[in-house]
């Protein structure tokens, strides 16, 4: 899900936009490891991540049928998976964005 919020004036022909998106994933990991329960059978982990991303984009309108976008978000999905070799996997990433649609 992402929400924005227009910070200029409505009909102006650009816009400076603040957004936010969130979002949640689960997924059942296969262990390759010999790693059992309690009852004997191979054991697989489930792992629940989450993401936000916080955003600044600046939109423009040429004419009545093309926008221009340029923009970043900053992108922060940690999760932690137990067994690996590294724990923390998620982390921090910068997307920049140039869009021109027609």
């Amino acid at each position: 899900m992402r929400f924005n919020q227009n910070l200029t004036s409505i009909d102006s022909k650009s816009k400076l936009e603040l957004g936010v998106g969130v979002g949640i994933s689960t997924m059942l990991v296969q262990t390759p490891f010999s790693f059992f329960n309690n009852e004997g059978e191979n054991a697989s982990r489930g792992l629940v991540s989450f993401l936000v991303a916080p955003g600044l984009h600046w939109k423009f309108k040429p004419t009545e049928n093309s926008h221009i976008t340029i923009g970043a978000d900053l992108q922060y999905s940690p999760y932690k998976l137990k067994g690996a070799l590294e724990q923390d996997l998620g982390g921090l990433a910068i997307s920049p964005k140039i869009l021109y649609r027609f």
